[in-house]
């Protein structure tokens, strides 16, 4: 038999919101996700398409200014704060250069949590 799903893996939440839109200001970042799926502990999550982060040097002669905000440093460990924070072992892996964040699931969630 051929196992499929009612629906592609995806969320039925998924909001991401800054605390503000100031080119250059520290931002908390609010993510929101709800999985319509199990994921289980050890599987990677990256958010990606984040604005206002450095672009890829190689097509600019210098950075844009925001760029060298020593405030937005690329952080192998940026810790998380929230209620869910435990459920990605406290932190993530930020990359200001590509706008992505990665973060490790360390417990198992529901679909629909």
């Amino acid at each position: 038999p051929i196992l499929e799903a009612s629906s592609p893996a995806g969320f039925t939440t998924l909001t991401v919101s800054p605390s503000t839109r100031v080119v250059g200001a520290m931002s908390t970042i609010t993510v929101n996700m709800r999985p319509n799926w199990y994921i289980e502990a050890n599987t990677s999550l990256t958010l990606t398409g984040m604005s206002d982060t450095c672009p890829d040097t190689a097509s600019y002669f210098e950075p844009p200014a925001y760029c060298i905000n020593m405030q937005n440093p690329t952080a192998a460990s940026l810790s998380l704060t929230g209620a869910s924070q435990a459920i990605f072992g406290g932190s993530g892996s930020w990359d200001s250069h590509t706008g992505h964040l990665v973060l490790n699931v360390a417990h198992s969630i529901d679909a629909g949590a």
